[in-house]
């Protein structure tokens, strides 16, 4: 099975201040098609940062087991 990470922005509030944050989606490759197995929503505030995360989870083939793993570190 391959998994394929990718960020999704959302507009959240706090406050009633207005702001953009990005969630990570995880996307299984299964008989040609892909199916989103699971989401973690409004983990980074940066665009570049969300895609620098997904872009890096997507080269080095991560596996969804591990995805919280380094969501805490890299904000530890």
């Amino acid at each position: 099975m391959k998994f394929i990470y990718n960020f999704r922005e959302n507009i959240s509030s706090i406050d009633e201040e207005i702001y953009t944050v990005y969630g990570i989606e995880t996307w299984m490759l299964k008989q040609d098609k892909y199916y989103l197995v699971d989401y973690i929503p409004d983990v980074f505030f940066e665009y570049e940062r969300a895609k620098k995360f997904v872009d890096l989870c997507n080269s080095l083939k991560i596996s969804p087991i591990h995805l919280m793993d380094l969501i805490e570190d890299e904000f530890s």
